[in-house]
């Protein structure tokens, strides 16, 4: 089974001090088709340094499972910078 994009969507990004470095929480939905043409959405969180490098990412085709892994993150790391 092959996928083709059809587009990605940020849908929620906070910025968070961490040991005195500032991180980046980024809550990303990606639309899909597959091979019979219907559409499959994939969602996916990701922890950014203050260099911008990939800390962590974590991939899931379930909406609320993904809400519920960008909220845990965000409560692990603390309140929201400007």
């Amino acid at each position: 089974m092959t996928l083709c994009v059809l587009g990605d969507t940020v849908l929620a990004k906070s910025r968070h001090l961490m040991e005195g470095d500032c991180v980046t929480a980024k809550f990303t939905a990606l639309a899909c088709e597959n091979d019979e043409g219907n559409d499959e959405y994939m969602y996916w969180i990701e922890l950014l340094g203050s260099d911008g490098e990939q800390v962590m990412k974590e991939i899931s085709s379930d909406f609320i499972t993904a809400c519920d892994i960008y909220d845990r993150l965000k409560k692990l790391l603390g309140a929201d910078v400007a």
